[in-house]
């Protein structure tokens, strides 16, 4: 099973353009060897999902829902790509994200998928989850979904935001505002764009 869950990862990181940063020169009899993490290039492969629906030649509507009631509205690339861009955040950056992070993996037989979580170790990043969730195929394996989870404090007010990515389809921003002596105020934002297969 270890072996099946190592060789998805690794395709998955050969086919989003992943490649390892050359070592820089040093003294060998000084230098610790150290273990290289063979994290998921989250942040390579969002990119490049965003690259893929700013190239299509298709209608992105969006809808907001706050109290229950939504609004939706057709909107442009350059707004898409402002709201795609919470995908990105800072503690995402290759450098940071294998410092901070750690993984584990669960490989479910019955639905033939493989889920990548990692857990940040400093309680003070506002990200502090990212899951990935793949499928193989025949050939390769497929991401499914890319799914973040981050806490900031404002002033006295904790937001959860809780972001999922919907490989060729939609995302969803669901963010929630708590302030000391106030409900909790809830906002969700869905992003649908249709890429034919």
């Amino acid at each position: 099973m270890k072996i099946l869950l190592t060789s998805i990862l690794l395709t998955i990181i050969i086919l989003c353009g992943c490649h390892d940063r050359q070592p820089q020169a040093g003294n060998a009899a000084t230098d610790a060897p150290t273990e290289k993490k063979h994290f998921f290039p989250v942040v390579d492969y969002m990119r490049g999902q965003i690259r893929i629906v700013d190239s299509l030649p298709t209608a992105i509507l969006k809808v907001v829902t706050r109290d229950g009631k939504p609004d939706s509205s057709f909107i442009k690339r350059d707004e898409f790509d402002r709201l795609a861009s919470e995908f990105i955040p800072a503690d995402l950056q290759q450098e940071n994200f294998e410092t901070h992070f750690k993984e584990t993996s669960f490989l479910d037989q019955t639905t033939n998928s493989a889920t990548f979580t990692y857990s940040s170790t400093d309680p003070k990043l506002a990200l502090q989850r990212v899951d990935v969730l793949a499928t193989p195929d025949e050939v390769y394996s497929k991401v499914k979904s890319i799914y973040l989870q981050e806490t900031l404090n404002k002033n006295d007010t904790v937001i959860v935001k809780k972001l999922i990515w919907q490989a060729k389809k939609r995302f969803q921003i669901a963010t929630s505002e708590q302030a000391p002596n106030d409900r909790k105020k809830m906002t969700q934002v869905q992003v649908t764009w249709f890429e034919s297969e």
